[in-house]
Formats: structure tokens, sequence, C-alpha cells
């Protein structure tokens, strides 16, 4: 198991644009993993309904996470 270095043992709040396909995506799967579960994650795309299967994902590994959806559209 990988060890995480000492920026994402405390709480963070991170800003992820087009996390609902891509990169953007991958990015917030990941950051998920890495961040503790008082951190928050805020997930911005033009679909909604792909966000809300991105927030699913994530919570599915960090279940404690505040996971924001915004749609921009």
């Amino acid at each position: 198991m990988a060890t995480t270095a000492p920026f994402w043992n405390r709480s963070t709040f991170l800003v992820i644009t087009d996390a609902s396909r891509g990169i953007g995506k991958n990015l917030a799967i990941q950051f998920s993993t890495l961040v503790t579960s008082d951190s928050t994650l805020v997930l911005l795309a033009r679909n909604l309904q792909n966000l809300e299967t991105t927030k699913t994902e994530i919570l599915a590994t960090n279940p404690k996470l505040d996971v924001k959806e915004r749609s921009t559209k």
C-alpha cells in the first residue's frame, strides 16, 4: 500500500472541473483515496447525471467524504 504524503494527512478542500468524465473524473476518484474523511470535494461539470455517478464511485471508497456536485450548465 502506498504511503500518503504529509500534505494529504489533513483536511483538504478540492475543486475539480469536468469531473463527470475523462481526466477530471479520474482525478476526482484518485484524490478521494488520498484525502482524509473530513475533506471536501467539489465536482463541477455540465452533465449532472454523470457527476452523480462520479460521486457514487467516490463514496464507495471513502463514504465519510463530503462530496458536492454542481452542474455548470
